[in-house]
C-alpha cells in the first residue's frame, strides 16, 4: 500500500540520510511519540506533537525522514504541530464492555 511504501521511504531517508548519533536519539524520540499514542490513543497530551517544543527540535526536527516518518505513521502537519490524525480507538462504551465480559468470563473460569 502507499502509506507502506511511504514508511519504508522515510525510514530509508532516517536511516541513510542522518549522522549515526543524531539519528539515535531522534529514533528514540520517534520511537516514544509512537509508543506514546498506541498506548493511549485518547489521551490529548500524546495526540499532538509541537514542533517548536525544545525536544522536537534538537532531537527529532532537524532528522532527514522524520517529518515524512510521523505523516507515514498517521500523523498530519498542522502550522507548529504533529496531531494524530489516524482512526479513532473504539468508544469507551466498547471498551467497558469487551472487558467486563471478558472479566465475567475469566471469573467464572476460575
Amino acid at each position: 500500500s502507499q502509506s507502506n511504501e511511504e514508511l519504508e521511504e522515510a525510514l530509508r531517508n532516517l536511516s541513510n540520510d542522518n549522522d549515526p548519533a543524531h539519528l539515535k536519539v531522534g529514533a528514540q524520540m520517534l520511537y516514544l511519540y509512537c509508543l506514546n499514542i498506541s498506548k493511549n490513543p485518547s489521551v490529548p497530551r500524546y495526540r499532538k506533537i509541537y514542533t517548536n517544543n525544545a525536544n522536537f527540535k534538537n532531537k527529532v526536527g532537524n532528522l532527514t525522514g522524520a517529518k515524512d516518518f510521523l505523516l507515514a505513521v498517521g500523523f498530519a502537519e498542522r502550522t507548529n504541530f504533529f496531531e494524530w490524525a489516524a482512526q479513532q480507538p473504539p468508544s469507551s462504551e466498547e471498551d467497558v464492555s469487551s472487558s467486563s465480559s471478558s472479566s465475567v468470563t475469566k471469573s467464572r473460569l476460575d
